[in-house]
């Protein structure tokens, strides 16, 4: 047997093989490698992929693991140290977080008032934490994680080996920058994405958000210049060199244009002179600053003229519009209620929808701020501030440590990379989120690694004496650490793939303190129809977690269900408090509102629910009948006045359902006109279309009128078409569908101007091509049009009709025809550069309720033929 052994290389020696086996795969630059480069890959992919977060986390823990192993704490770099006692601070302030405290100290805690309200009506234990999540800010001890790794990998290693890792970042920088222009070039349809995003069609990479792929290339840009990244036969200087440092940085600039990120198009300047003045290779001189600008200058000019400049172009002028500026507002609305402590990290969403305006709501839940900066202050409060401050602190002081030590061009620079790479960061953090990406975390790390120097690490003990070995029981205290930490990863991780694939039974065991896991079991009880049980499950999420509006509903419906009406009717009013999300409460909380009077308090509700598309057909149908009621339509106007996603859809089921009187409409239309958004009158196309299939052609035109339209016509210059109608009602223009004739709204060339009706026909149709139904009242009109052809004769082929229309909405008879085909006498003018005028004189009678103008064309002998028509006129002569 143990011939067998030693042949095979079983028993002991199989020992000593895996240990062999673990030191070279943990020797030189293969930790600092597998870690970085796993992270890139892998970081990218969001709170999505909770079991690629579990992997980062673990190869985290491993890499702290190993350099505290191998580097006693007064052999580690500055750096290190700082990073690790910044770490230190950071799980201590969680940990404070989530101690329990006495329920009089916590209820008058600032910013706790709705979670009180909450507690108190729920019967909740009195202990409870600072945060209002503990549970998630106890997970936020694992975000520090990948970027205390990187620094300490990168503090640690020589410069050889630094190279190796920068040069990686630079490859996936140019790999992500390549992937990118894929993705954008391929559209939103085909583009080749690694991770699910609501960013297709743009260039992502690796990442799930744009803005994180943009500021991931510009610091990779920084660094492929630095000294020894890029070297070709062996140098690091020459022509060639540069070269390819340029072609690296043009291909990674193009890559953060594809994203079409606002803020990272904005910094990318920075990023691109910040990369030419670390790359350059002499001292720099004024010339050089010249022939840089006006190179600069010139590409940009170029990239100008290009369609994604037009791309970008419009996504800086709808700036103003974009959703950020109330998420910073509400956030720090929040953070001044819970000032000076904070709500507890990880409680960002809860505490957000509690000051969420129901004009903001949407199908997409607001995870985070936007801004970090803000972020922190509402969660973490001031000494959240104080960390955050400290931080950038010692950054800047490490940063000026390394430059006024540096004893190559490398150590020179590398600093100075790492100060713009910072900047970029905290633009980033102003407008997003790129901290909260494992990937961003872990490179921000890394880059403050760059700063330690190596001779720190080898420097001995005095009198050459062996290092320092720490005591057994801080030895013994790291390992308990690092492996509570695996575990508690683990937990978390698994628990939220558990939640995520709608198997929260598994989730909550795996951890306990997961609310929303909870709070999901508690939902799917209640739906099984085990009300006990559901009740036990939410309050275990409300203990956790006290604004869980899902939780805080599955206790109140079960109270109803075993019979507690009242205890039911106060959890679920103490439910308005939590925002607008929870479905099933606003429903309730509506109908007791229509129930009691309150219908400006049901609005909001039903208007919540209509915005995240809640039960939608059921919802909308409710609105209508409030048309008749004072309260009811001024509450509707309100909430029609922010232009509310549902607000066409609203008119579209009010003329179909007919529960309304003409004045009351009229009466909710006019309090629209004197709010924020006023009526347009294509919201009312199908209460017109209906009132013109009843015959009643003049209450359309109050309708059209009181909607904003104005004149005797609509659209007279086809300017708000974006399409013509086969079927509409009155004052819309309408297309008839003749065979071989295309009519479109497109803009117009010279000598018109804006938007006119250009018609396309084969030459063989002819008839009625536009339309459009009037109510004229009786009296003489003038009325005409412009045409614009190649030919005159074919631009005379045009004709207008005026065709009366009886009570049922049947034609009648031709006003004032005299020319073939009931068509009007027209009078031609020529203009400049072929545009031509008609118009004609037309009676209409007392007898004519309605009246329908048509365009028409004529065959023509010379075959296919195209024109445009314009301002198409129709003016009373008499005052009427």
């Amino acid at each position: 047997m143990a011939d067998f052994r030693q042949k095979t290389g079983r028993g002991k020696s199989a020992k000593g093989t895996g240990s062999q086996i673990l030191a070279r795969w943990t020797r030189g630059d293969r930790p600092a490698l597998i870690f970085v480069g796993a992270s890139l890959l892998l970081g990218g992919a969001g709170t999505a992929y909770p079991l690629l977060s579990w992997i980062l986390f673990l190869l985290a823990l491993s890499a702290i693991a190993l350099v505290l192993s191998r580097h006693p704490w007064s052999r580690l770099p500055g750096v290190a140290r700082s990073g690790l006692w910044l770490a230190g601070s950071f799980w201590l302030l969680v940990l404070a977080q989530a101690v329990p405290l006495p329920q009089g100290l916590w209820a008058n805690l600032p910013g706790h008032a709705v979670a009180a309200s909450v507690v108190q009506a729920a019967g909740l234990a009195p202990w409870r934490a600072w945060s209002l999540a503990p549970g998630r800010t106890l997970e936020s001890l694992l975000d520090v994680l990948p970027s205390l790794a990187a620094l300490l990998l990168l503090a640690v290693a020589s410069s050889r080996r630094r190279i190796s890792v920068l040069r990686l970042i630079v490859a996936v920088g140019a790999f992500n920058a390549l992937l990118g222009v894929t993705q954008f070039g391929a559209g939103a349809d085909t583009a080749p994405i690694f991770y699910g995003t609501t960013h297709r069609g743009v260039a992502v990479g690796l990442f799930v958000n744009r803005n994180h792929t943009a500021v991931f290339l510009m610091i990779a840009m920084l660094l492929a210049v630095l000294p020894g990244v890029v070297r070709l036969a062996g140098r690091d200087d020459g022509a060639a060199v540069q070269a390819a440092r340029a072609c690296l940085v043009g291909l990674m600039a193009v890559g953060v244009l594809a994203t079409l990120s606002r803020s990272g198009v904005f910094m990318l300047p920075i990023a691109l002179v910040g990369a030419f003045l670390l790359a350059r290779t002499r001292q720099l001189r004024v010339r050089d600053l010249v022939l840089t600008g006006v190179g600069a200058a010139a590409v940009m000019t170029v990239l100008a003229q290009t369609p994604l400049a037009g791309v970008l172009r419009q996504r800086y002028v709808s700036a103003a519009d974009d959703a950020r500026l109330d998420y910073w507002a509400n956030t720090w609305l929040a953070a001044r209620e819970a000032l000076p402590l904070g709500t507890g990290f990880g409680t960002f969403r809860e505490v957000y929808q509690t000051v969420e305006p129901v004009n903001q709501v949407s199908p997409l839940v607001v995870n985070r701020a936007h801004n970090d900066f803000l972020e922190w202050l509402l969660v973490g409060g001031l000494p959240a501030a104080v960390l955050l401050v400290a931080t950038i602190a010692l950054a800047a002081y490490w940063i000026a440590r390394a430059r006024r030590d540096a004893t190559d061009r490398l150590e020179r620079r590398t600093p100075l990379a790492v100060a713009l790479a910072g900047v970029l960061i905290a633009g980033s953090s102003l407008v997003d989120y790129p901290l909260h990406g494992m990937a961003m975390s872990m490179l921000a790390g890394a880059l403050l690694g760059l700063l330690g120097r190596q001779s720190h690490s080898k420097v001995a003990p005095a009198g050459n004496a062996a290092p320092t070995v720490p005591p057994r029981w801080v030895r013994m205290g790291r390992i308990v650490l690092v492996a509570l930490l695996a575990l508690w990863a683990s937990a978390v991780c698994w628990s939220e793939h558990w939640l995520r694939a709608d198997r929260p039974d598994l989730a909550v065991r795996f951890q306990p303190l997961h609310a929303r896991a909870w709070s999901a079991w508690s939902s799917a009880l209640q739906t099984a129809g085990d009300p006990a049980a559901a009740s036990q499950a939410a309050r275990r999420a409300l203990s956790l977690s006290p604004l869980d509006a899902r939780a805080l509903r599955v206790e109140g419906v079960s109270r109803l269900q075993t019979g507690d009406a009242q205890g039911a009717a106060t959890l679920l009013s103490v439910g308005a408090q939590l925002g607008w999300r929870d479905g099933v409460t606003q429903l309730w909380l509506a109908e007791q509102g229509l129930a009691a009077g309150a219908t400006g308090f049901a609005v909001q509700r039903l208007d919540a629910l209509l915005r995240q598309r809640v039960a939608f057909d059921t919802v909308i149908a409710v609105l209508p009948p409030l048309i008749a009621q004072p309260e009811g339509r001024h509450a509707l106007a309100e909430q029609l006045g922010y232009d509310p996603g549902w607000r066409a859809t609203f008119f579209n089921t009010a003329a179909r359902s007919r529960h309304y009187a003409l004045g009351d409409l009229l009466a909710l239309l006019g309090e629209l006109r004197r709010g924020p958004k006023p009526p347009q009158p294509h919201e009312t196309a199908l209460v017109r279309a209906y009132l013109g299939k009843d015959g009643r052609f003049a209450e359309a035109r109050e309708v059209w009128r009181a909607s904003g339209g104005r004149g005797a016509i609509a659209d007279p210059g086809f300017e708000e078409q974006e399409n013509f109608t086969v079927a509409t009602g009155p004052y819309v223009w309408q297309a008839t569908g003749m065979s071989g004739v295309s009519v479109r709204p497109e803009r117009a060339s010279p000598p018109l101007s804006g938007r006119a009706a250009a018609i396309s026909s084969s030459g063989v149709a002819s008839g009625a091509v536009l339309v459009q139904t009037l109510a004229l009242d009786p009296g003489m009109y003038r009325i005409g049009f412009s045409v614009l052809a190649r030919e005159p004769r074919v631009a005379r082929g045009i004709g207008l009709r005026l065709v009366c229309l009886d009570r049922a909405g049947a034609a009648v008879a031709a006003l004032g025809a005299e020319g073939p085909q009931g068509a009007l006498p027209l009078a031609w003018q020529a203009g400049a550069d072929d545009l031509l005028s008609a118009s004609a004189r037309v009676a209409v009678p007392p007898d004519c309720a309605g009246q329908r103008l048509e365009i028409t064309i004529s065959a023509q002998d010379s075959g296919p033929y195209s024109l445009w028509i314009d301002d198409a006129t129709v003016a009373a002569l008499n005052g009427s």
